[in-house]
């Protein structure tokens, strides 16, 4: 019992949830939920649902590195981060915890994700000591209406190495 069933039970809409920590054999995971509703003759009667481990995700996120120094995330329609580089963050409010790599876009890029567009912004990271272009790109699981949203960020450092080399040369 619980939103993951009532929401799809009332709309008729498969739903992706948020992430959240769950216990398994004293093990604290990310998980998600999926849950898709039943229907017969339109009218929904029941629901049927899958847990899913983020790990998988997460592993696949940390390999992202675009320019082998780039950065990737992964956020969900409500801006909860359901991977990322920094695995400190996992499971926090985005719009908390990426200030650092967006600054004053801050606003911009979470109304971007909340609303399923794409969005793209340069910014200056001072951890990286270099100009980061940051790419949005929402996805959809199955047949859901809230996408997530893949964030890259490619340091713009790498990107115009070989070009600012051959002028100072």
């Amino acid at each position: 019992p619980g939103d993951c069933h009532l929401i799809p039970k009332q709309t008729g809409q498969e739903m992706i949830m948020d992430p959240y920590l769950y216990e398994v054999g004293g093990t604290k995971m990310l998980m998600t939920s999926v849950v898709v509703p039943i229907k017969s003759k339109g009218i929904v009667v029941a629901t049927i649902g899958i847990d899913i481990d983020l790990l998988a995700i997460q592993k696949s996120v940390e390999k992202i590195k675009p320019y082998e120094t780039g950065v990737s995330a992964v956020f969900t329609n409500n801006g909860i981060v359901a991977a990322h580089f920094d695995s400190s963050r996992l499971g926090k409010d985005g719009k908390k915890s990426e200030i650092d790599m967006a600054g004053r876009n801050i606003n911009q890029m979470f109304d971007a994700i909340k609303n399923n567009k794409s969005f793209s912004f340069t910014t200056y990271s001072d951890e990286m000591k270099s100009d980061i272009a940051i790419y949005l790109k929402p996805f959809f699981v199955g047949n859901s209406k809230s996408a997530w949203t893949l964030a890259v960020g490619i340091p713009m450092n790498k990107v115009l190495g070989q070009a600012n080399r051959m002028r100072l040369f």
